[in-house]
């Protein structure tokens, strides 16, 4: 089949470009593809020059996955001081330091945190002792404040609370 002069040129154009297309493609699914395997074994297997590919760490990426997630609970505990969002929050960040213990934001926001944490202990330090002013025989509430001092760090005041609690109630 013999297409006019006109419709032949626009033919071999046309057929032409998609050799060229689909060769480009071609290329660069297995630059790409090659890019990123030698991106995950940090160039050890790589044969392009070093300074072609920045090596680029899977961890630190799900690292800062992990540090993205606890802000978001952090942010959230701003917002209502729901206890166990703070817990979660130091769970992603522990998981972040795991695969990248140098990772600056998760020690920051674990920094943080620790701060949130304080103050949060505090305040029930302060409810705790309200209700020992009016209920001193209460031993479950001076578990609590062992418990509440032991967790700031206050070993010798969580002490002589536990000692308080099991003088009032030994099967504590």
């Amino acid at each position: 089949m013999k297409l006019p002069h006109i419709f032949r040129n626009n033919y071999r154009n046309l057929v032409g470009n998609l050799n060229v297309i689909v060769r480009l493609i071609i290329v660069c699914a297995i630059v790409g593809s090659f890019l990123g395997i030698s991106a995950k074994f940090g160039h050890k297997n790589s044969r392009l020059p070093s300074g072609m590919v920045k090596s680029v760490s899977i961890n630190k990426i799900n690292a800062n996955t992990h540090v993205i997630e606890a802000s978001k609970y952090i942010r959230s505990l701003h917002q209502n001081y729901n206890s166990q969002n703070l817990e979660l929050a130091r769970e992603e960040l522990q998981t972040a330091l795991g695969l990248d213990s140098k990772n600056v934001f998760a020690l920051n926001e674990l920094e943080n945190i620790n701060v949130i944490d304080a103050a949060l202990i505090e305040q029930e330090i302060h409810k705790v002792q309200e209700i020992l002013n009016r209920r001193p025989d209460y031993a479950l509430a001076w578990t609590k404040l062992a418990i509440l001092y032991q967790r700031l760090g206050e070993n010798d005041l969580a002490i002589k609370a536990m000692e308080r609690a099991n003088s009032l109630n030994s099967n504590l």
